[in-house]
């Protein structure tokens, strides 16, 4: 046996695990058994890539040689997690099989069921893998039904758990969750009708929702990963600013700066190029930064590509 493995050798470890090599893997872990530690497979590890391409034959190997089926990777991600984002069912199974935690927790609210229900809504064949998940004894949590947007499901789970909302984990998340899982209602079809919801039957949706989380103890300027829920609904299509005009009806504070950027309301709004800046500034948002969109932030790299196109056309003539 030899020692601790230099970078070089985990990478073709990787690589051999990549291409399906199970003799090869075999002799890695033979010589380096440490091999199976995800802090020393860099931010890989290397059940983790198994379960990412689908590869049940390496994960029994890697099983027996001691590998944690629960365990970590740099994103804090279980192997559980990375096959059903990958939406990969066999190995799902497999993983449950064999001891993974189908409930297992995520400091970012990225458990199984809600990845699942995230790739659900927006179409990358999650509904398979969200009832396969269910079918195994998984459990929608308040923050996958948020993303769902199935409301009537929130407030039957918060009448039964009043104090849920101020005990969770992942709360200054929630009320940006809810707004997403009812945006994508506009372009989920509706069960009963077959179409998608008008832009003008989702507000009082939006404001039932919004103001049961904040009865529960929400905080409408809570500073999640993306900033506050106005910072997170000024990043959305919204052209009649009807949800922008509601959280702020609600108090959201319109110049709360997001971390670590220090972004305002109005600083995301230009950015984006989003015609919610007008009524922002109605309701005196203000920044301290010159406006920047998304086209200055480019607009270096275009003239170094258009100058480099131009100089490749030069070249044959000269």
């Amino acid at each position: 046996m030899l020692g601790v493995p230099s970078d070089e050798i985990v990478d073709r470890f990787i690589d051999a695990i990549l291409a399906e090599n199970l003799a090869s893997i075999k002799t890695f872990l033979n010589d380096y058994p440490s091999l199976i530690d995800p802090t020393i497979t860099i931010s890989a590890g290397a059940l983790h890539v198994c379960s990412e391409i689908g590869w049940i034959p390496g994960a029994e190997v890697l099983v027996r040689a001691g590998a944690d089926v629960n365990g970590r990777n740099s994103c804090d991600a279980t192997p559980l997690q990375i096959a059903v984002d990958k939406s990969i069912p066999e190995m799902v199974e497999w993983l449950l099989v064999h001891g993974a935690d189908i409930a297992a927790p995520h400091p970012k609210g990225l458990t199984a069921t809600f990845l699942a229900a995230l790739n659900a809504v927006y179409g990358e064949e999650g509904e398979g893998m969200l009832e396969l998940l269910l079918s195994k004894g998984a459990r929608l949590d308040l923050r996958s039904l948020l993303q769902l947007g199935r409301t009537a499901d929130v407030r039957l789970m918060l009448a039964e758990e009043p104090d849920l909302v101020r005990s969770h984990a992942q709360r200054e998340e929630l009320i940006p969750t809810a707004i997403a899982g009812i945006h994508s209602l506009s372009f989920r079809a509706d069960a009963r009708t077959g179409q998608p919801l008008a832009p003008e039957s989702m507000l009082p949706m939006y404001r039932e929702i919004l103001t049961l989380l904040l009865a529960h103890g929400a905080d409408i300027n809570d500073l999640g990963q993306q900033g506050t829920p106005l910072h997170c609904a000024v990043s959305f299509c919204d052209p009649e600013r009807r949800l922008i005009e509601l959280l702020i009806d609600l108090g959201a504070d319109v110049n709360k700066r997001r971390v670590p950027d220090g972004m305002t309301p109005l600083d995301v709004a230009h950015f984006a190029m989003s015609p919610t800046v007008s009524v922002l500034q109605a309701h005196g948002a203000v920044t301290t930064r010159p406006p920047q969109t998304m086209l200055d932030l480019s607009a270096p790299y275009l003239e170094q590509l258009a100058k480099e196109i131009e100089d490749g056309r030069r070249a044959p003539e000269e």
